[in-house]
């Protein structure tokens, strides 16, 4: 996984972009006034950024998701509100299908001109942070996206404010994934250094992973590459691999009947103790609890038939 910049997705003479995807993030369609759609490469499945804000709708699908200095489980229905230069990505397990509107809040571009949109657009671009909406508020706004497909020019950029009129009610009630407030200061000139360091870890992390392996691997220096990576992940790289690994552990507690040392082993760590320290550390309880907890919850909600 790499991360990619994107520097202004919306050109100057657009105030929005659409985007919808039936099967992967990968392969995602372009869509214009009156439903005219391009199929273009997308970049959800890579970690990136970049300076318009986004609004992604995730109607069905499940995989990890990275938000910042967030790394969890999504599963849609479920809407995501992504700050300018939050670093963020959909890894799916299997199929996933949704739609996304990325759109300028950047104070020189005429949009986040308009008295009336000015202060939301600052909330936004202050917070530099990734805002998770859950059922039923997420699957509510579905319509108004499918509009926007359907809309002319004018039309599209009028559901674009029923769309953020409905956020702005909705937001106290989102949750904020990441706690670092990104900006446009994870832009560096070590972008490129970091991206391989990332994409081995994601890639292998159920192998060993040393940090000096890395350091050799980016080119930087030990101090550099440490900070630069905490600059873009928001973590550190050990807290980093922990949490894809502890990721990795629960998605197999809840689609396996593996033990749970078997699993712990399988996803990279080496030493079962030290395994359930970083477990709880991570999630607050014992990796049965987890368990216990979460098969549960997917029983409750699943219907009696």
């Amino acid at each position: 996984m790499q991360l990619v910049v994107e520097t202004q997705l919306s050109s100057p003479t657009e105030s929005l972009r659409l985007l919808r995807w039936d099967r992967t993030v990968g392969e995602v369609e372009l869509v214009g006034a009156n439903n005219t759609c391009e199929r273009i490469h997308g970049l959800g499945s890579q970690l990136h950024l970049h300076d318009d804000a986004e609004l992604t709708f995730v109607a069905a699908g499940e995989g990890r998701l990275f938000a910042g200095d967030f790394i969890g489980p999504f599963q849609g229905p479920e809407l995501l509100l992504v700050s300018p230069n939050v670093p963020h990505c959909w890894q799916a397990i299997g199929p996933t299908r949704g739609m996304a509107v990325q759109f300028s809040i950047d104070d020189r571009r005429p949009l986040a001109q308009l008295p009336e949109f000015a202060e939301f657009a600052r909330t936004i671009r202050t917070a530099g942070r990734v805002y998770r909406f859950r059922d039923p508020a997420a699957s509510s706004l579905l319509p108004i996206f499918e509009a926007m497909a359907e809309a002319s020019d004018l039309g599209r950029l009028q559901q674009l404010f029923r769309l953020l009129a409905k956020v702005e009610q909705l937001i106290d009630g989102a949750v904020p994934l990441s706690e670092k407030a990104y900006g446009g200061n994870v832009r560096t000139v070590h972008f490129r250094a970091i991206q391989e360091a990332i994409s081995q870890i994601t890639q292998h992390y159920s192998e060993p992973l040393e940090l000096q392996e890395m350091v050799e691997l980016s080119g930087l220096s030990r101090t550099c590459f440490s900070q630069e990576f905490k600059r873009i992940t928001g973590r550190t790289f050990v807290a980093f691999v922990n949490e894809v690994r502890v990721d990795a552990v629960c998605r197999e507690l809840m689609q396996t009947e593996k033990t749970i040392a078997d699993i712990a082993f399988c996803c990279g760590f080496a030493n079962l103790s030290n395994f359930n320290r970083v477990f709880r550390q991570t999630k607050g309880v014992s990796p049965l609890e987890y368990r216990k907890h979460e098969l549960q919850r997917a029983h409750r909600r699943t219907p009696a038939s």
